[in-house]
């Protein structure tokens, strides 16, 4: 489980896929084998940067939120004199056109090669093709938003709720039990506390 979860760190994409696109092609590929592990890995980390596959509705929304996060750091480090990470300045970077090259750097090669081994994953490339498509009908909207200030995706405005405002889930009988349970234990407490202080003070006044 260890392993599967550092396999998910963008840092070792490339060599990762190396290693996977070697073991595919190799004459002992065993993915329900030897090489399960391995397989178990890659899928995992691809569905960590599965949003270019989604429908281009859902990734549009998604690509906005991300963005949203990335300018906001940017900010955050421009005010305090910090050089800005890459892709977190609103003022340089063309979200459609970033979009694209994330797709056919890391997200493309990757998906082709899970297809070889799962071929159901042809579906996610088809998607993925789709939406390269569109967000290169909308780069110079992106354009022009980022130069107008106004670098941000509308659909995606409002769709993180503030928590200290969401409902609270309902309790279920046995939570609502044991609430009461700590509330006459914490009375208990109270009543305890108030009895060793009256003791202190009796005490103070002999």
């Amino acid at each position: 489980m260890i392993e599967i979860v550092l396999a998910t760190d963008a840092a070792h994409h490339f060599n990762e896929l190396a290693k996977f696109k070697s073991r595919i092609s190799a004459e002992d590929f065993a993915p329900a084998g030897d090489d399960k592990l391995m397989v178990i890995k890659m899928m995992v980390h691809l569905a960590d940067i599965s949003n270019p596959v989604k429908s281009f509705k859902l990734a549009k929304i998604w690509t906005g939120l991300l963005y949203d996060e990335f300018f906001k750091q940017g900010d955050r480090e421009m005010e305090q004199g910090r050089d800005i990470s890459f892709l977190m300045d609103r003022k340089t970077v063309n979200i459609a056109g970033s979009s694209i090259g994330f797709s056919k750097m890391l997200v493309q090669p990757a998906y082709a090669a899970l297809a070889d081994v799962i071929p159901l994953a042809q579906i996610c490339i088809d998607n993925l093709n789709d939406n390269i498509t569109k967000w290169e009908e909308l780069k110079d909207e992106f354009e022009e938003k980022k130069q107008n200030g106004c670098n941000f995706i509308e659909e995606s405005r409002g769709k993180i709720k503030d928590p200290m405002h969401l409902p609270r889930p309902k309790k279920s009988k046995s939570s609502m039990k044991m609430h009461v349970q700590g509330q006459n234990n914490m009375g208990s407490i109270r009543h305890i506390s108030h009895i060793n202080e009256n003791d202190s003070e009796d005490s103070s006044n002999s």
